[in-house]
């Protein structure tokens, strides 16, 4: 596949259009109120190797903390539906939630555990890109 067709290309190419071209129609919602890409994904093999791939038809990147940059940390992938329309400020995990997941995610794993993941995230109800990020503590810390 030509990489101008590759999903995950052209997520790359939208998230830094977003943030960095401001005759882009998207701008004023990114760039223009200080939404930055880290410079790690300047590069697109680093951005490939952080987002593990594109999920599917439908999916978008998204940021966990919708005033942060696009950065490893701050994105996931939103699956179709109603999540990319909501206001990810918000999590629907309370404390004692990332507790069990702190607990119950397998150690040593990390982004690559998606079995492990999946399965808690189905549990509580969210996407299985955070689950790493609250068992690190990156999230609830």
């Amino acid at each position: 596949m030509a990489r101008h067709l590759d999903p995950l290309y052209k997520a790359w190419k939208a998230i830094r259009q977003r943030c960095r071209n401001p005759r882009c129609r998207e701008y004023r919602y990114y760039g223009g109120r200080g939404i930055r890409v880290c410079d790690r994904w300047n590069s697109f093999e680093n951005f490939a190797a952080d987002m593990l791939g594109h999920p599917g038809k439908g999916w978008s990147i998204d940021r966990i903390d919708g005033d942060g940059d696009y950065e490893r940390d701050n994105c996931w992938w939103a699956p179709p539906g109603p999540h990319q329309s909501r206001n990810r400020r918000y999590c629907k995990l309370t404390e004692e939630s990332a507790a069990y997941i702190c607990q119950h995610y397998i150690k040593g794993s990390g982004f690559h555990n998606r079995g492990n993941s999946a399965a808690l995230a189905e549990q509580f109800g969210v996407h299985r890109t955070l689950i790493p990020l609250v068992a690190k503590r990156m999230l609830w810390a």
